[in-house]
């Protein structure tokens, strides 16, 4: 059985937690990644904000519709090149870290940044000047999470230091901690030049790596002017089939949460991975 999830700001025109759990548990999905400033960008959510009745308000909501809040979301840049900001953001995934159990999550997601204040692709990011970066704040994190219980779960890819599999195993050897997992996004490790091995990139992950996931982003690509574009599940060229086969034989209900497949498409979507899992039966 496959224990999928959607994110919460892939369902659109709610105004209250209660519509997004009626519109989630429509589907029969039970688990949604949270990142409560793009669904509710009304609710107050600097790390200053962040407190135990928030999170215990937003778990009761959910809950009500039988959706439990999986991963909570805090994306930040984490190396970014002003030290009083990269400090802001940090103190404010502490932050999320110390409330993650008020909303029944076990833990909180980001990637790792960019040696700019803009997130994008730039090879500065492949130096091992930007890695010791990530490294510094990691741990930091992890410190945090070490303390409070919670998980640090890191995800991957072509725009952050953290940009291969080989890196995500060298982050997890200088930071020897349980309180550090992964999640994979196998589209993030994949270029225009490289998206037919993705076969190659989804068993490296699993040996490099498959014991510390605690997630995976299932994310559709289509190749489009040279660049590898996200699509709705089923609609394009991720081999999830494959990817499906290697989560049944080794990580059996690992959190599958879709990413970029809209409210509209989400069905379609179910049917489709559901179809690719039960063949496999």
């Amino acid at each position: 059985m496959m224990n999928i999830g959607v994110r919460g700001h892939d369902f659109n025109h709610v105004d209250t937690p209660e519509e997004l759990g009626a519109k989630i548990k429509a589907t029969g999905i039970k688990n949604i990644q949270f990142a409560l400033p793009i669904s509710f960008p009304d609710v107050l959510s600097a790390g200053e904000n962040m407190n135990p009745g928030m999170g215990s308000f937003f778990r009761r909501t959910f809950q009500k519709a039988d959706i439990e809040i999986a991963i909570l979301s805090c994306y930040i840049n984490m190396i970014h090149p002003d030290e009083a900001e990269r400090e802001n953001v940090l103190d404010k995934f502490g932050r999320y870290l110390q409330v993650a159990k008020s909303f029944g999550a076990t833990m909180v997601a980001t990637e790792t940044g960019c040696v700019d204040a803009d997130i994008h692709y730039t090879e500065e990011n492949f130096t091992e000047e930007a890695f010791e970066k990530v490294v510094a704040s990691v741990s930091r994190l992890v410190e945090i999470a070490e303390k409070v219980g919670v998980t640090v779960a890191i995800e991957g890819g072509m725009n952050h230091p953290i940009y291969s599999p080989q890196k995500v195993r060298e982050l997890l050897d200088r930071i020897q901690s349980p309180n550090l997992k992964i999640i994979l996004d196998v589209t993030n490790f994949l270029r225009a030049d490289t998206h037919q091995l993705q076969r190659d990139i989804i068993d490296e992950s699993f040996v490099l790596f498959g014991s510390e996931l605690v997630a995976i982003h299932l994310k559709d690509f289509v190749v489009e002017d040279g660049q590898v574009k996200p699509v709705a599940i089923g609609t394009g060229n991720m081999d999830f089939a494959y990817l499906l086969e290697k989560v049944k034989q080794t990580k059996p209900y690992l959190y599958l949460m879709m990413e970029e497949t809209k409210e509209a498409d989400v069905p379609a979507a179910l049917q489709y991975l559901e179809k690719l899992y039960q063949s496999q039966e």
